[in-house]
């Protein structure tokens, strides 16, 4: 959760979605799109609060960012090790 937006992982039949709800006097959902996850595991807010970190089981090992206002994928990185998984996810200061 951020200072105004709070991003929430849902499962529904069996696909991972994130929800986008603005946290004002009078909660609203702003947005909710489908990710690409097998189970996701958990996310993060970065780039200014703009965009949305999150990665997926350790049988899929995959790490994704998502525009958090458009549901938009900007960025995707497998790693090439099966089996392995994410152990720690963590963004750099400027957010690159």
């Amino acid at each position: 959760m951020n200072r105004k937006f709070m991003a929430i992982a849902e499962r529904r039949e069996s696909k991972d979605w994130v929800s986008i709800y603005y946290t004002g006097n009078e909660w609203k959902l702003v947005n909710t799109f489908e990710v690409e996850t097998l189970d996701l595991v958990d996310l993060q807010w970065i780039k200014e609060d703009t965009a949305i970190l999150l990665w997926d089981s350790p049988l899929e090992c995959k790490i994704l960012v998502y525009s958090a206002m458009t549901g938009e994928l900007i960025a995707k990185h497998c790693p090439h090790t099966l089996g392995l998984g994410v152990r720690s996810v963590s963004s750099s200061p400027n957010s690159s």
